[in-house]
């Protein structure tokens, strides 16, 4: 897959690290990823302001550690963000 360079880092930091989230978090739960080539924006028609890199997601036959309700999950409450509703533009129909 192929995605902005930025983004990409943000799939594979280690943790403890300042781009560590909750997308590394999911992401390595369901996958084996591995950032495989950064392509340079010049590659491309009209040039974009960023980079990209391909990007292997390997599936897991087995997630690496247990999580409850993998809808919610206990990983939910590991990433505290204030101020943010992520909860917003899930159901644009009904109010939350």
């Amino acid at each position: 897959m192929i995605y902005q360079n930025d983004f990409a880092n943000r799939m594979i930091p280690k943790p403890n690290s300042k781009d560590y989230s909750r997308l590394s978090v999911g992401i390595y739960y369901k996958t084996h990823c591995k950032k495989l080539e950064v392509v340079s924006r010049n590659c491309f028609f009209p040039v974009p302001k960023v980079d990209s890199c391909i990007v292997e997601l390997i599936p897991r036959s087995k997630p690496p550690f247990n999580v409850f309700d993998e809808s919610t999950g206990k990983q939910k409450n590991r990433f505290k963000v204030f101020n943010v509703d992520f909860r917003v533009g899930h159901n644009p129909v009904a109010p939350i």
